[in-house]
């Protein structure tokens, strides 16, 4: 995997636990 998707991926992920509507 592609070092430059880790910090999209965190952002994702962040969204999705602190946005349970998203």
């Amino acid at each position: 995997m592609d070092n430059k998707w880790m910090p999209f991926l965190v952002l994702a992920l962040s969204c999705v636990f602190f946005n349970p509507y998203f």
